[in-house]
């Protein structure tokens, strides 16, 4: 691994593990009917876990409570609130850029295995290969990252969390599970991420079907685990989002709706 390529994976891990500044980006966009507020006002006094954009109002800061991490000489994502088809949505915006947004939680997998949410693409990265290291983007995704017994790390994956602790000051997660959109690769394939053996993608997208278009989803995210890493996931301790083109240099609009964990 190049040393810029670990640096970037160490960033990626003090993302997932306690999360860095916040970015809040504000765009023009069209503005929801009063009812549509009415209804925003009442969701948000009953908070739940997760990433929930219908309960804010569009062009709204981000909440604090939603980290976001930029990465070393990268041109950073831009995410910001907006009205979009009949709900407040994620809006993220990528040209050659990459960064992620996160949310501490804590969640245990066995109580509430399911994860919930929708997502809309635009059109896909035609460059982009998430089976090659030189290709590594995707218009969106979403990123999970779990607890685990650290003294189980591969030689290299030790070194790896030693070196985040050195660097960050904070270990990286124990492993880390991603559901990508991919170009080609079928839905329900795990592929490896180049660095580490301890983050793994799951395709829950693949192809052209249902661009330009909300699509709902939803996976099992204990068996995913267990399908992924041969084991038993331990606590989920944040929920993660990113839209990466850096790799490939493309530009992408991608929309995501809320995120659950639940039953």
């Amino acid at each position: 691994m190049k040393p810029t390529q670990t640096l970037m994976v160490l960033v990626l891990a003090c993302a997932l593990a306690a999360g860095c500044h916040t970015i809040a980006q504000r765009d023009a966009a069209v503005e929801p009917s009063d009812s549509a507020r009415n209804e925003i006002d009442r969701l948000a006094a009953n908070p739940e876990e997760g990433l929930l954009f219908s309960r804010h109002l569009p062009l709204a800061p981000l909440p604090a409570s939603w980290l976001a991490l930029s990465f070393p000489n990268k041109a950073q994502t831009e995410y910001s609130l907006v009205w979009e088809q009949d709900r407040t949505a994620l809006r993220a915006r990528a040209s050659n850029s990459v960064s992620l947004l996160r949310k501490t939680v804590s969640i245990q997998p066995q109580e509430r295995p399911w994860l919930s949410w929708s997502w809309k693409v635009t059109h896909l990265l035609a460059e982009a290969d998430n089976t090659q290291r030189s290709k590594e983007d995707a218009p969106v995704r979403v990123v999970l990252a779990f607890e685990g017994d650290h003294s189980k790390l591969s030689f290299r994956d030790q070194m790896l969390n030693q070196q985040s602790k050195l660097l960050t000051g904070r270990e990286m997660p124990y492993a880390t599970l991603m559901y990508i959109w991919e170009n080609r690769q079928p839905v329900g394939s795990v592929i490896d991420n180049p660095h580490t053996g301890r983050i793994k993608m799951v395709v829950a997208a693949s192809g052209t079907s249902g661009l330009g278009r909300w699509m709902k989803l939803s996976r099992n995210i204990e068996a995913d685990y267990r399908r992924a890493f041969g084991e038993a996931p331990g606590k989920l301790v944040s929920i993660g989002l990113m839209t990466d083109t850096d790799n490939t240099g493309g530009q992408v609009v991608s929309y995501y709706g809320d995120v659950r964990v639940h039953r």
